[in-house]
């Protein structure tokens, strides 16, 4: 049975709830990410869920359980505050209440509640480079295949090699190097 819920969910470098309700977001949308080299952890990032819920549901408890998962469907453990290994998991018991903006006398009854949900990683995630990741999510026990946001943590660049040839020259098998057969018949 599909959901009466809509929801929507992205990443971006930051958001904020503003005053009345309104996500400010800063990079929103982006889909590649890298690892800083001294902390080995991603730059900052937020997860943003928007979930619209029916006037009819107002009042209504539903689950929401948003996780990070790798490509290949596996919930992404990391250290918690014990030290042992815990999924990325966030998950609680919602209750949708009618919205009313400042000011607002009444709301007809029949208007649709939106519930916001941020979740900031401001120093960012251990995630390994080279590998796909999204974040999925689940409303009253039902995911649906657009309820998901996906990245990619790039590899890091090669590095210069040290230490190698003085010049061209000095490879064997380049033009214009000399060999020890060289060497050998003059």
């Amino acid at each position: 049975m599909p959901s009466d819920l809509r929801a929507s969910i992205f990443v971006a470098d930051y958001i904020a709830v503003d005053g009345a309700g309104k996500l400010t977001t800063v990079g929103l949308g982006w889909s590649f990410a890298s690892i800083d080299p001294i902390t080995l952890l991603t730059p900052p990032m937020h997860v943003g869920v928007l979930v619209d819920v029916p006037a009819a549901r107002i009042g209504s408890d539903f689950t929401f359980l948003l996780d990070l998962r790798r490509a290949n469907g596996e919930v992404v453990h990391a250290l918690g505050a014990t030290g042992q290994p815990e999924a990325l998991r966030i998950q609680q018991l919602v209750t949708p209440e009618r919205n009313a903006p400042a000011g607002a006398v009444t709301v007809p009854r029949d208007v649709p509640s939106r519930i916001q949900a941020v979740f900031g990683f401001p120093t960012g995630l251990p995630l390994a480079t080279g590998e796909s990741y999204y974040w999925r999510l689940e409303l009253d026990h039902k995911h649906l295949k657009g309820w998901e946001a996906h990245f990619h943590i790039l590899a890091p660049p090669p590095t210069p090699v040290l230490g190698g040839p003085a010049n061209p020259t000095d490879i064997p098998n380049v033009a214009g190097a000399s060999t020890d057969e060289d060497d050998e018949e003059s």
